[in-house]
């Protein structure tokens, strides 16, 4: 007697499921008849529900590889038709862009999607037409909604990306971070548009020099400062929160590999008055806040300029904007101490070593002094693992657009999926649901608290 092996269609990747008027419940991959105790009616048995059916059973190495959620239902179908005015155009690019996103290989998801290698091959080189059986193979094996496949996002060059990573970065990382980056930014502008947010109204510097000296930036970070209603000689207690009132999106980009780890930041901006973004892959609020920083910098002085050394100028920005030379002169003395620079780092929400640095910038301490504090830094193990904690923060601007669109609880609605064409658990990494926890005072408190602030 034939084994049956039984396709367990938990919902339609589209729909969700509770919106077609065919679901089904258990299936049998071979004779298409209802499973054991399924109450659930019999599917229509077109020639399209039997060829997915087929390359599911290709797909098929074990019952658990029959999980897989591969059933497009008919009303699904028609909708994305209806939405695009027409049949589904699916692009081969979104497939080259789909795998840099997740990380996987031609051979992988050929494996997975129950297809030749050559023929995802093909469809990425425009040599064999992406058809909508393949295009619901991949979505399936790439765990992405079927329109991901459809839309067109921004074109952002990868040469045109500013980012703070570390030199160990691995090249397919950063192609991740960039792929990632494009979806945030493309669901970004989709929110903004007809929201009536604000759009950013940054500097947009166009000297000549090709690397901008201290004095020059420091004016720079205090015309921002203004742009962005914060005070010339206060410490700014949220920057995200600064960023975000001024139309400057905030999206997190935490990763589950050491290759998001290896990045910290990525910005760009469609130009003044248009949408930006600002990821940032968070690690300590201190060095949060530098990042952040650190990609307005870019923002602000790379838009419309070129630099022969980018990082250098958006580090001395970073310092610029978060703590003003005049504070630099009045809080660190000339032969401040470590202790010194704890108290600093609870007020203004800077790192030690980033204090130290522009306290460098702006000759407040000479070179002697400055590498005796390093020497002290790495004796006390505090290069890794700084005493002071600086509270995280937590964006808001992309939560709330979404709640605008698809109500107090956006990721409940059933639409989101395909209408931001990205997975539920994507779109909750980059917008993540902020904290509703109220402070208990509105008196102003400092940006982080000492260690031993309260006990004598």
């Amino acid at each position: 007697m034939m084994r049956h092996w039984w396709l367990a269609v938990l919902r339609c990747f589209s729909c969700s499921g509770p919106r077609t008027s065919r679901p089904v419940r258990l299936s049998c991959v071979l004779c298409i008849q209802s499973g054991p105790g399924s109450t659930a009616k019999r599917p229509r048995r077109t020639s399209r529900f039997r060829s997915m059916i087929s390359s599911s059973l290709r797909m098929a190495g074990s019952i658990r590889a029959t999980t897989r959620r591969i059933w497009l239902c008919p009303v699904s179908v028609k909708r994305l038709r209806k939405r695009r005015k027409g049949p589904a155009v699916f692009l081969p690019e979104r497939l080259i862009s789909a795998r840099a996103l997740t990380g996987v290989t031609q051979t992988a998801l050929a494996e997975t999607a129950g297809v030749a290698q050559s023929m995802v091959s093909m469809v990425e080189k425009h040599q064999r037409d992406f058809t909508e059986q393949l295009a619901v193979a991949f979505s399936s094996a790439l765990a992405l909604p079927l329109e991901y496949f459809t839309v067109t996002p921004r074109s952002i060059p990868r040469d045109s990306l500013h980012y703070r990573k570390q030199s160990g970065a691995r090249v397919s990382d950063t192609a991740r971070v960039h792929e990632l980056f494009s979806e945030a930014f493309r669901v970004t502008e989709s929110l903004l548009d007809g929201s009536g947010y604000p759009r950013q109204q940054l500097l947009a510097v166009q000297d000549d020099a090709e690397l901008l000296d201290v004095a020059r930036i420091d004016e720079l970070a205090q015309q921002t400062r203004e742009i962005l209603g914060i005070a010339a000689d206060a410490p700014i207690s949220n920057v995200t929160r600064a960023l975000e009132r001024a139309g400057v999106a905030v999206a997190t980009m935490n990763g589950h590999d050491d290759g998001f780890v290896k990045h910290s930041g990525v910005s760009w901006s469609a130009g003044r008055g248009e949408a930006a973004l600002i990821g940032v892959m968070q690690v300590r609020g201190d060095r949060d806040r530098f990042t952040l920083a650190h990609e307005l910098g870019h923002l602000v002085l790379h838009s419309f300029r070129r630099s022969s050394d980018p990082e250098r100028e958006a580090n001395l920005f970073a310092g610029a904007f978060l703590i003003p030379a005049p504070q630099v002169r009045e809080h660190v003395a000339h032969d401040a101490t470590l202790v010194d620079l704890r108290r600093v780092k609870a007020t203004w929400g800077l790192s030690i070593q980033a204090i130290l640095m522009r306290a460098q910038a702006v000759e407040q301490i000479d070179a002697a002094r400055s590498q005796t504090l390093w020497k002290q830094l790495s004796a006390r193990g505090w290069r890794k693992n700084e005493p002071v904690e600086v509270g995280a923060e937590s964006p808001r601007l992309l939560f709330r657009l979404l709640q605008e669109r698809y109500g107090p609880s956006p990721y409940s609605a059933p639409e989101i999926e395909n209408e931001m064409a990205l997975p539920v658990m994507m779109l909750r990494s980059l917008a993540p649901s902020p904290s509703t926890r109220k402070p208990s005072s509105s008196t102003p408190r400092p940006v982080a608290q000492l260690p031993w602030a309260g006990h004598g």
